[in-house]
């Protein structure tokens, strides 16, 4: 039998349909684990599966299939315009074959209330390395003008899935004259120009990094390098303030060590000597524990690891830093959240269980790390995610994305497709339940203000974090998670209409 086509529609109140446009019907394809993910919390993993799994979601195309065949995966995802009136849309999915059709009869809650265009959930998941460099062999794009394409291509895919890039500007072609190694003040401030606007008032991206600094290298510092990166950065953090866009803008001490905390205080005094450098808020991911104590202070945006088995989040520092208007994102390397072979309902309680512990964001070193270059991670072996999604950290933790083609490097001719996969899809989704979240948390408090009852809605946001037992560890439940999201919906809904 082939399946040539897929149809879908949803029609709701007074016959009003979801367009078809908003409709992206993908199939979700197959990749083997060959050597499982490994975690201490067992019951969060797959332990010791080996086998075929879904990730990648492809744009859906004909297909033939036979006895023996692996399943066919269809995945739908529906974005629902912000103008559609609530209630409930009813509708089927047909698969047009060579048979019989097959209709499966779908339908849509559409609730009364919109999620806003800029989530409030913030994230940085680094997509641009090395001027891309290492990602176009996979699309075997050659010229300037493609490469600037293809990397907006999967910026804006990126921002489909409501996560913001590390640096959502870096699609403006990277400086090829400087290999990719960096840029100068004006190069920056040149592609700040051209991507800003594009990046914060159409893709509606949180954050971005503005400036990077590497922790390790503050050990030996002196005046002349602090300098330098004072120097590097501040030119495009004044042009950030003045076009302004500064309050999206981060200045990022990346993985600093205790003994390099000394000059990361001497860095940051020098960008706050400068009546703007201080503007900008700092960021660090951080491994240690003793940066709590140690970098509380001066660290606006702190970020520690947080993986199952290891890790230094804690939920009293987060309280006290929420004291001194300060935030702290989760960092991710080796965790359940991030693995193929871990149940779905992981990946989306990824941004929830942050939310839960009082965090405002989350954080991956590498989103599109399909290559191994042994100059840059001597120690970690990357494979062509669709032969082995294997890393260092898990299957599937660096490559949310995949290769256009099986073929990886082989692909016989240009291919600017883009393929996601399920679990970024699955992430979204959580980011979407943590903005509910937010959304009644604020309802509730005029609420109360107004004495109007909230004990419906207070019990909803308590079910969001019944689930979450530590910051690293957490119940599962597909279902429980489905009921509690609609509880919270529908607590939105009667206090909107309460208040109003």
């Amino acid at each position: 039998m082939t399946v040539n086509r897929i149809e879908a529609k949803l029609i709701g109140p007074d016959g009003v349909r979801i367009p078809s446009a908003n409709i992206d019907i993908h199939q979700a394809k197959y990749v083997p684990i060959i050597e499982p993910s490994r975690s201490d919390y067992l019951r969060s993993s797959r332990f010791d599966y080996k086998g075929l799994l879904p990730d990648p979601l492809v744009a859906f195309s004909p297909v033939t299939l036979k006895a023996g065949d692996d399943n066919l995966l269809i995945w739908i995802d529906i974005h629902v315009p912000s103008n559609v009136p609530p209630g409930q849309y009813n509708g089927e999915v047909r698969l047009i074959t060579s048979d019989l059709p097959i209709v499966v009869p779908v339908s849509l809650t559409v609730w009364d209330f919109t999620l806003p265009d800029r989530s409030t959930c913030r994230t940085s998941f680094r997509f641009t390395r090395y001027a891309n460099r290492f990602l176009f062999p996979y699309h075997k794009t050659e010229t300037k003008e493609d490469r600037y394409a293809l990397s907006r291509a999967y910026i804006e895919t990126m921002a489909k899935y409501r996560i913001t890039p590390t640096g959502p500007m870096s699609a403006g072609v990277w400086h090829p004259d400087n290999n990719g190694r960096g840029s100068t003040p004006q190069e920056a401030i040149n592609t700040y120009k051209t991507e800003a606007d594009w990046a914060f008032n159409k893709l509606h991206f949180n954050a971005t990094v503005i400036g990077h600094v590497s922790g390790p290298s503050l050990e030996q510092v002196t005046p002349q390098i602090v300098q330098k990166h004072v120097d590097r950065y501040l030119p495009g953090i004044k042009w950030m303030k003045k076009n302004g866009y500064l309050k999206w803008c981060t200045l990022l001490i990346d993985e600093p060590r205790p003994v390099t905390y000394r000059g990361v205080r001497q860095l940051i005094k020098a960008f706050r000597a400068d009546e703007v450098g201080r503007e900008v808020p700092t960021f660090a991911y951080v491994y240690n524990a003793p940066s709590y104590y140690d970098l509380h202070d001066i660290i606006d945006i702190l970020t520690p690891i947080n993986n199952d088995a290891t890790g230094v989040v804690s939920p009293v520092g987060i309280k006290k830093r929420q004291l001194d208007n300060k935030e702290t994102w989760f960092y991710y390397t080796r965790t359940a959240h991030l693995w193929i072979d871990s149940p779905g309902i992981n990946h989306r309680l990824w941004a929830p269980s942050v939310q839960a512990f009082g965090g405002t964001g989350l954080a991956i070193w590498a989103i599109n790390m399909w290559w191994n270059n042994p100059t840059v991670a001597k120690n970690h072996i990357q494979y062509n995610p669709w032969e082995n999604p294997h890393t260092t950290w898990g299957n599937g933790s660096l490559a949310y994305f995949y290769p256009p083609n099986r073929l990886g490097k082989a692909l016989p001719e240009k291919d600017m497709s883009i393929v996601p996969s399920l679990r970024m899809l699955l992430t979204r989704d959580g980011i979407e339940d943590f903005e509910y979240v937010v959304i009644l948390k604020k309802l509730i408090t005029q609420a109360k203000q107004q004495n109007i009852n909230t004990t419906d809605a207070d019990a909803a946001i308590a079910a969001t974090q019944r689930p979450f037992i530590t910051p690293r560890s957490w119940s599962l439940g597909e279902t429980y998670w489905m009921q509690t999201r609609a509880a919270v919906a529908s607590a939105i809904v009667r206090l909107q209409a309460q208040l109003h």
